[in-house]
């Protein structure tokens, strides 16, 4: 496939469009060449190679007409496609194991086990927060086009870095911590496109009732 530079240039603004639309739904692609050819080839073979063809939502279609497919590599899977993958395989329910009195030791078992699994879900949940903040790509309009907000980006992931990092400190609810987070996001995201400045979105100062957990988007929340 081959495009001239015009194209080429609207075909980045689109996937740059894309991932923010699919960020906004909790759902990030992997930044890889390969996503973007398939993208952009189906979008070709469906609308050509126009201009206008180039558009988010052409592409957000194609998204949804491939996503069972296998064609694409998510960092995080939209809901649709885990609830799809979740149904095609059987559905196993364990038989818990026959509790006799009040076994110290198999009270320690357990008591581990949980701890495991509680620390298993903190790790994907820390490298899920580290991925959405990574993959923030705010853009702004120039003479020359759409083009990253460097300025904003490198704001935001900061504060939203410094964030993550007193919720870990603080062994909060992680796995809230990311539902959070990604709706600080999505809301930065609003807001920047009402054309709403930095102060307007920045939270209240901390009180003795409301954590200090603080997205740059207005968002704080209770444990």
């Amino acid at each position: 496939m081959s495009l001239t530079p015009e194209q080429i240039q609207a075909g980045t603004s689109m996937l740059i469009g894309l991932r923010q639309k699919l960020l906004a739904m909790g759902a990030q692609l992997k930044d890889t060449h390969a996503n973007g050819y398939c993208i952009v080839h189906e979008v070709t073979k469906r609308h050509g190679t126009a201009l206008a063809a180039f558009t988010v939502e052409n592409a957000y279609k194609v998204v949804n007409d491939i996503l069972f497919t296998d064609k694409l590599e998510w960092q995080i899977e939209p809901k649709k496609l885990q609830a799809h993958k979740a149904n095609s395989k059987a559905t196993i329910i364990p038989v818990a194991p026959e509790v006799v009195g009040s076994d110290a030791f198999e009270q320690k078992k357990r008591a581990g086990e949980a701890a495991d699994a509680q620390a298993k879900a903190d790790e994907e949940s820390i490298k899920a927060a580290k991925s959405l903040i990574a993959a923030y790509l705010p853009t702004k309009s120039t003479s020359r086009g759409q083009s990253i907000d460097y300025a904003d980006q490198g704001l935001m992931q900061g504060e939203w870095t410094k964030a993550l990092n007193e919720a870990i400190a603080q062994k909060r609810n992680l796995q809230e911590h990311v539902k959070s987070l990604a709706a600080a996001i999505q809301k930065r995201y609003q807001l920047r496109e009402t054309g709403r400045t930095r102060e307007d979105v920045m939270p209240p100062a901390s009180s003795s009732e409301t954590r200090r957990d603080s997205f740059g988007s207005g968002a704080s929340f209770r444990e």
